[in-house]
């Protein structure tokens, strides 16, 4: 049985890793909800230009950007709220403190992998009579992508880990030993890419030398090279790593110097 959504209350961009930051509607709240909890698809910004004298439109949507971009996620979720665990009063007043009007994080239950980010509040109570339930309605205005709980160069996790479709991303990213002596770099393709441009960084691990790179995403039309300086991870395009066709390739290549390489990205995807 699906009871159950997890809620981080704390500020960081990035889904706490600390208990006392995130509020399980069930297990803290006993709220069980009235179906499958379900995070609703974000709409299109769909832009169409009427050509006078001519049939049908011009669809001007990815102009800008050579990609889809989307509209913020809008919907709400109900629940019941259970007796015998409190005043109702008293839990009123601890689920409007939590939740209304506060930017949060919240996970699926059955999606542990990725988390979405925004602002929810309660919208209504109701009171049913004669010993019946409670029922409340939180709502949610997200961004319009879901993240990967893990990025790129973390350690994987066993729990949010689905051992059909997950990939280990962690051996791929990081300690990538680049030389301009010998080396013909590192190419990312297929899978390892995320199907929507992923903010991210780009890095030289401590004690390694300064490298010079060629990163090279044609889907993008990003050809440019950057001086690394070892121990830190500045490099201007946080939009690299995308696979928008799903055939795309991204070449990192040496040009001087020798060190090893991290790419720490929080891939996101609708």
């Amino acid at each position: 049985m699906y009871h159950s959504i997890n809620v981080d209350i704390s500020s960081g961009e990035a889904f706490s890793s600390n208990s006392n930051d995130i509020i399980n509607t069930y297990s803290d709240l006993y709220l069980v909800p009235d179906g499958r909890p379900t995070i609703s698809n974000p709409k299109l910004n769909s832009t169409y230009v009427d050509i006078p004298g001519a049939s049908g439109s011009l669809d001007a949507s990815e102009w800008l950007t050579g990609f889809p971009t989307y509209k913020d996620r809008e919907g709400d979720i109900q629940f019941y709220v259970l007796n015998d665990h409190g005043l109702w009063t008293d839990r009123r007043n601890r689920i409007n403190a939590l939740f209304h009007g506060r930017t949060i994080k919240l996970q699926l239950e059955d999606e542990l992998g990725y988390f979405y980010k925004g602002r929810m509040t309660v919208d209504d109570w109701s009171s049913e009579k004669d010993g019946g339930y409670s029922k409340i309605t939180l709502k949610y205005r997200l961004d319009p992508y879901k993240y990967s709980l893990l990025m790129s160069a973390d350690k994987w996790k066993w729990d949010p880990f689905n051992f059909e479709s997950g990939i280990i991303y962690e051996d791929m990213y990081s300690n990538i030993a680049l030389s301009s002596d010998g080396s013909n770099g590192r190419v990312f393709s297929g899978r390892m890419l995320p199907y929507q441009p992923s903010y991210g960084y780009f890095g030289i691990a401590a004690n390694s030398g300064d490298l010079t790179v060629r990163f090279i995403n044609p889907e993008l039309k990003i050809d440019d090279t950057a001086t690394l300086t070892s121990g830190k991870s500045v490099y201007k395009y946080s939009w690299l790593f995308s696979n928008l066709s799903g055939k795309n390739k991204v070449t990192v290549k040496p040009i001087s110097g020798t060190g090893k390489l991290f790419i720490q990205v929080r891939f996101r995807c609708i």
